[in-house]
């Protein structure tokens, strides 16, 4: 049985807002990871 492990790095409320405060701010993420601003970068390994 293979288990599913994924790790969850919760970025401060500080840079989360002083990214979305440029209008240029985009995130690309690859290899099954994400980002989202509520919840920070998350990666499966």
């Amino acid at each position: 049985m293979t288990e599913s492990v994924v790790i969850r790095w919760q970025l401060r409320d500080s840079l989360v807002g002083y990214m979305l405060r440029d209008p240029g701010f985009e995130v690309v993420a690859t290899g099954g990871a994400s980002f989202d601003p509520a919840v920070g970068v998350t990666l499966p390994a």
